[in-house]
């Protein structure tokens, strides 16, 4: 009988065939065998399909939207899918240290009262040249969460999370949808730890959600529409906390500050 994985990774992805084999292939090559990968294709038109059929590890599951339906779809079916008792984030660009689904699953059993397991991540450019940084060295819970009220100080392609969180919540479609998600968690008490070593290569170019933001000068405009939308939707108990007032307020100076560029140009 085939083993039950334990981890099962999700892997989104649309049009991605430039970086997609090195993608998969760190993750297929990991030191945790114990794995499904799951991927996603969002009706790419490029190769993409063509790359994953020429896999043949069984540890791969291929789904192929019909239509285009945008991250957040593709993140909850990919979850629908999911048979692991932990699942991990993937993009289709990045590109996972050896060791990563190890230490993390090694973490989280570690530490039973913790929902999502986050690491540091190094970046790297579109030639898979390091950037000669990496994102915060915010880890403990209690910084992650006065952090967070702020600005997302998580990656998203870098974090495990049990499978159970999952099955109580799901991505919702707003811009920046895993900020919506962690918002969500923190507000219900649940908690947040990132390991203290980097286990994921991020990829900073113009095509990545990131570096588009940094481009157009949307990320503040992006951030506090993702932190209002989070915001309204509390139950009314819920939005004075303080917590959730920092965060309302946060919004309106990302708001401001977002305008204040714009007429700057």
């Amino acid at each position: 009988m085939k083993e039950q994985p334990l981890v099962s990774v999700i892997l989104p992805v649309y049009n991605g065939e430039k970086h997609l084999r090195e993608a998969i292939d760190s993750i297929l090559n990991q030191t945790y065998a114990n794995l499904e990968l799951i991927i996603v294709d969002d009706a790419s038109t490029d190769g993409t399909q063509k790359i994953i059929h020429s896999y043949t590890d069984s540890r791969i599951k291929y789904h192929r939207n019909e239509n285009n339906l945008r991250i957040v779809q593709s993140l909850n079916k990919g979850i629908e899918i999911a048979n692991g008792e932990y699942i991990a984030r993937m993009d289709a660009d990045d590109v996972a240290k050896p060791e990563r689904i190890a230490k993390q699953v090694a973490y989280l059993q570690a530490n039973p009262h913790v929902a999502v397991a986050d690491s540091i991540m190094e970046y790297i450019d579109e030639n898979s040249l390091p950037l000669g940084r990496n994102n915060n060295n915010i880890t403990d819970a209690e910084d992650i969460k006065r952090h967070m009220r702020k600005h997302n100080c998580l990656g998203h392609s870098s974090i495990m999370t049990r499978k159970q969180v999952y099955a109580q919540y799901k991505y919702r479609q707003i811009d920046y949808e895993d900020y919506d998600l962690w918002l969500r968690l923190l507000n219900d008490g649940l908690t947040i730890h990132k390991i203290p070593e980097p286990l994921l290569q991020y990829r900073i170019h113009t095509a990545s959600i990131t570096g588009a933001a940094q481009i157009n000068n949307t990320h503040f405009y992006k951030l506090a529409k993702s932190m209002y939308y989070y915001y309204s939707r509390l139950p009314m108990l819920h939005k004075i906390k303080p917590l959730n007032i920092t965060i309302l307020y946060n919004a309106i100076n990302a708001y401001v500050l977002w305008y204040w560029k714009k007429l700057k140009r």
